[in-house]
């Protein structure tokens, strides 16, 4: 979990989803919440309130981990989602703005429905206990932002976009 205001993005939920997931499945799990809101460490439950956006920690947190879980309770297109599929996680968040666009339930991922506790739990105990389906998820999630969701690639695209309109003679009209 990565997000700065922790009860906006749903992280008190993970914390309780998680709590459950952890009496299944043991110290098998571990929950690693990147998070400037005050949160007491609990069993499996790591903190790290000083991590920057792309600092090498983060990076490396990423790409020891296995499940990216948002479970946000309003957001646009969270732009921690295409990078946590960029380090090969697999995503677990909710179904909410277009979120839908990088998170395809059971394609990309898997997608609950906002404040639904058991749900989000179901989905956690899933990955966890389904090492061909995690890989699965999280090697279409690669494929999917690399493909449609790359930086570079879309300023390209934008810039395409730009020339073939004013190519075509597209003007625009000025306001004094």
């Amino acid at each position: 979990f990565v997000g700065g205001d922790l009860p906006r993005k749903g992280g008190h939920h993970l914390l309780e989803a998680f709590g459950h997931v952890r009496a299944k499945r043991g110290d098998r799990v571990e929950l690693h919440l990147v998070t400037r809101t005050a949160v007491d460490p609990t069993d499996g439950v790591f903190v790290y309130a000083n991590m920057t956006p792309n600092s090498a920690e983060l990076v490396d947190l990423y790409h020891r981990s296995h499940i990216f879980c948002l479970p946000t309770l309003a957001d646009c297109l969270p732009m921690v989602l295409p990078e946590a599929a960029a380090a090969g996680l697999t995503l677990v968040s909710t179904d909410v703005g277009a979120i839908g666009e990088i998170v395809r339930n059971d394609e990309t991922g898997l997608l609950v429905a906002v404040g639904d506790v058991a749900g989000l739990e179901v989905a956690l105990d899933r990955l966890v206990g389904d090492e061909p389906l995690r890989r699965r998820l999280a090697a279409a999630a690669f494929d999917l932002v690399s493909r449609d969701h790359d930086a570079a690639t879309n300023a390209g695209r934008i810039a395409d976009v730009i020339r073939a309109a004013h190519d075509a003679g597209f003007q625009t009209t000025s306001r004094p």
